[in-house]
């Protein structure tokens, strides 16, 4: 057990300067952090063009389609969202959000939701109520496990968990037959966990690192 727990200790350490390593390369040929997003998946992200301010989407609540907060050292996800019924496009990328709220479920428009590089370590069950999503982006956080009911997700295309400490994903994800690209690089999947979820998910294409041997 001792050293399972050093294993994985020195793995998640690894994944650090992993993350540092494919950034540095990502900048010095001046492309986008990671090259996560695929340019079919961008025009989700600015389609309609998005409001920058929660001061601005007060202001009309149901006009509110599209919300970036990028960059904005939130530490909570802001409760004045839940009033944006409307709500298709949301990206939280780049903040300290710690939770996301049980209420997330309500916001049944959502197509896109963003929240990149923050300090998650779970996510609701009810995240797997929004069966319009198609671009979810979770990548570098803390994540240690998926929902189970992710097979709700049913018109989910693009899943983002790059840089997380997930070990397996719940085996309801072989249900998401619109699911075309998954990222899970740099996650604690070891070989037998990447071999299982290529075969619940044949028609997807899948990013994975090289396996976690944390267990061996």
């Amino acid at each position: 057990m001792k050293r399972n727990l050093k294993t994985r200790k020195n793995w998640l350490n690894n994944l650090k300067l992993i993350r540092t390593g494919v950034f540095l390369f990502c900048v010095s040929i001046g492309i986008n952090s990671y090259c996560q997003t695929p340019k079919d998946y961008k025009k989700h992200l600015d389609n309609p063009a998005p409001i920058e301010s929660l001061e601005e989407a007060n202001s009309n609540p149901d006009s509110v389609i599209s919300l970036r907060l990028q960059k904005q050292k939130l530490t909570k996800f802001p409760k004045e969202i839940r009033q944006f019924k409307n709500l298709e496009v949301l990206d939280l990328k780049k903040n300290e959000i710690d939770s996301v709220p049980a209420w997330i479920g309500e916001l049944q428009n959502l197509r896109v939701l963003v929240l990149s590089k923050n300090n998650l370590t779970v996510l609701p069950d009810e995240i797997c109520l929004l069966k319009n999503l198609i671009v979810f982006q979770a990548g570098e956080n803390q994540l240690t496990h998926f929902p189970e009911g992710v097979n709700n997700l049913v018109n989910l295309e693009f899943l983002d968990l790059w840089s997380n400490e997930i070990e397996y994903l719940p085996p309801p994800i072989q249900d998401l037959k619109n699911l075309k690209l998954l990222d899970m690089r740099i996650t604690l999947t070891n070989r037998e966990i990447q071999e299982a979820i290529r075969e619940m998910l044949p028609d997807t294409k899948i990013y994975f690192s090289a396996p976690c041997k944390c267990g061996d």
